[in-house]
């Protein structure tokens, strides 16, 4: 636990850092990670989690769906005054706020695929798979970025 108050309190001085959790079934694991979860929300930390399953695997990015989604949603709710009850609409949102450009919306919708229909997303099949992930980062960065400080669970 002190380990991990110590790597988010670096994070919180703006120094980004990393940390692995890692252990067999049932050593309280979750526990520890929802702790340090609970402590970073209340030190204003915008908490982001993910748990993937098998019903994710559409999306070769699915460990991430659950982030980006809840992120984009944060972004636009916090900038509206208002929560989206949606991600279209969260990304309809972020896309008239001139947050994101179609091109992001359409590479974030490699990882939420309901924010894209198929004709955008046949736009990415044309660029080789380190192009398009540099572009999918690059549009998730985007709405990251205005959610600092921050802290994700994958």
């Amino acid at each position: 636990m002190n380990s991990l108050l110590k790597v988010k309190d670096q994070a919180f001085n703006g120094d980004p850092a990393i940390a692995f959790v890692s252990g067999g079934p049932f050593l309280g694991k979750s526990r520890l990670i929802d702790e340090v979860a609970a402590e970073a929300s209340s030190d204003g930390f915008t908490v982001l989690k993910s748990f993937r399953t098998s019903l994710d695997s559409f999306t070769s990015f699915f460990p991430l769906r659950q982030i980006v989604a809840t992120a984009m949603m944060k972004v636009a709710s916090t900038d509206r005054g208002e929560d989206f009850d949606s991600e279209v609409a969260a990304a309809d949102y972020l896309v008239d706020q001139d947050i994101f450009k179609k091109t992001d919306r359409v590479n974030i919708g490699s990882i939420v695929p309901q924010v894209a229909d198929a004709q955008l997303l046949s736009l990415l099949s044309g660029l080789n798979p380190k192009a398009r992930t540099k572009s999918i980062v690059d549009s998730m960065m985007k709405i990251l970025k205005l959610l600092n400080p921050l802290l994700i669970i994958l």
